[in-house]
C-alpha cells in the first residue's frame, strides 16, 4: 500500500508467514525507490499479536518516492509512519522491541563523497562513533529517546540510567583531574593538549562537551567517547533490550516533542553521512541540531 506522510510518499508490503494453514507472523517494510528502509517483524499467535520487533533501519535519500528524503526529519517521519501502521494493525501491541546499535559518520565530507556508492551498497559507514553516546552528551538521551520515547526494557535500570546521566553531565563534582580523565578514556595523546585546553576552561562534562566547536567534534570524540561513557554508565546502561511504547506514536507527546526539537538550538555538525543503527544492518539519518 501507498502512504502519505507529510511531503514524502512511502510503500508499506507485508511478508506474512504461513505454517499448517495458520498465519504465525508477518513482516512489514517501508521505503520508496529504495524499498526496504524500514523493517518490523510481528510474532502471531492464534490470529493475535503478541511480539513485535524492529531488527533493520537505514537511511537513503531514495527510500521515498516523490522527493529525497530528508536526512533527519524524513527518517524520523519514515519510522514513525511504519510504526503507526503497526499500531494500527495490531491495536493489540504495547511496544516494539529493538537493539540500539546506532552510529553516526565520522569520516570527513571527501571520505564520503569518494565511498557513497559503496556505503549505499553494503549500509555500513567509513568512521563511525555510537550515535546513542553521543546523542546521550549532548541530549542527555539516545537518539531513540529523543524521538520515540524509547526506553530500555528494565524500567528499574532505565530510571537510575536517567538519573545517573544528569548526574554525570551536570555535577561538578563528576568532572576528574585531566591527568585521571586521560587514564580514565585513554584518548591519544595526539589530541591531548586540544581536549585539555578546553576541560581545564569548564566546570562540568556538559559544559566540555559544548564548549568543543562543532567541526571538530567526531575527531575530538570518537577515540575516547565509548571508554568514557562506558565507565560512568556501567551496570544502567546497554545497547540492547529497547523498547518503543506504540501508545507514543502518532500521540500528541510525540509531536509536541518533535516540535520542540526543530526548534533546538544548532549545538554540533557533522559531515554528511549515515547513523547506523543494527544486529543486520541499519540507518537513520539525524538532524543537524541534534548535537
Amino acid at each position: 500500500m501507498q502512504v502519505k506522510a507529510g511531503k514524502y510518499k512511502f510503500v508499506i508490503t507485508e511478508n506474512p508467514t504461513i505454517y499448517n494453514g495458520e498465519k504465525i507472523g508477518t513482516f512489514f517494510k517501508i521505503g520508496g525507490m529504495t524499498d526496504n528502509c524500514v523493517n518490523i517483524s510481528v510474532e502471531i499467535k492464534n490470529n493475535v499479536a503478541v511480539s513485535a520487533s524492529m531488527p533493520y533501519a537505514m537511511y537513503d535519500e531514495q527510500c521515498s518516492f516523490n522527493e529525497p528524503l530528508g536526512r533527519g526529519d524524513g527518517s524520523i517521519i519514515m519510522v514513525r509512519t511504519l510504526l503507526s501502521h503497526i499500531k494500527k494493525m495490531f491495536p493489540e501491541l504495547k511496544e516494539v522491541k529493538f537493539d540500539d546499535m546506532s552510529s553516526i559518520e565520522c569520516a570527513t565530507e571527501e571520505d564520503f563523497q569518494k565511498n557513497r556508492s559503496k556505503i549505499r551498497k553494503s549500509g555500513s559507514t567509513l568512521v563511525p562513533m555510537p550515535l546513542y553516546y553521543l546523542s546521550i552528551a549532548y541530549n542527555g538521551e539516545t537518539w531513540y529517546e529523543k524521538y520515540f520515547n524509547a526506553v530500555q526494557e528494565d524500567m528499574k535500570t532505565h530510571a537510575i540510567y536517567k538519573e545517573r546521566v544528569y548526574k554525570m553531565l551536570n555535577e561538578p563534582s563528576e568532572k576528574i583531574e585531566f591527568v585521571n580523565f586521560l587514564r580514565l578514556t585513554k584518548a591519544p595523546m595526539s589530541i591531548a593538549t586540544e581536549l585539555e585546553e578546553y576541560y581545564l576552561k569548564t566546570s562540568s562534562y556538559h559544559e566540555f562537551f559544548h564548549l568543543i566547536p562543532k567541526a571538530n567534534r567526531c575527531r575530538l570524540l570518537r577515540p575516547w567517547i565509548k571508554e568514557f561513557m562506558g565507565y560512568y554508565l556501567k551496570g544502567v546502561f546497554s545497547s540492547n533490550n529497547w523498547v518503543i511504547p506504540l501508545s507514543t506514536v502518532g500521540g500528541s507527546k510525540t509531536n509536541k516533542k518533535t516540535r520542540k526539537n526543530k526548534k533546538s538550538k544548532r549545538m554540533f555538525y557533522c559531515p554528511k553521512g549515515f547513523i547506523q543503527n543494527t544486529n543486520i544492518h541499519y540507518n537513520i539519518g539525524y538532524n543537524d541540531d541534534d548535537f
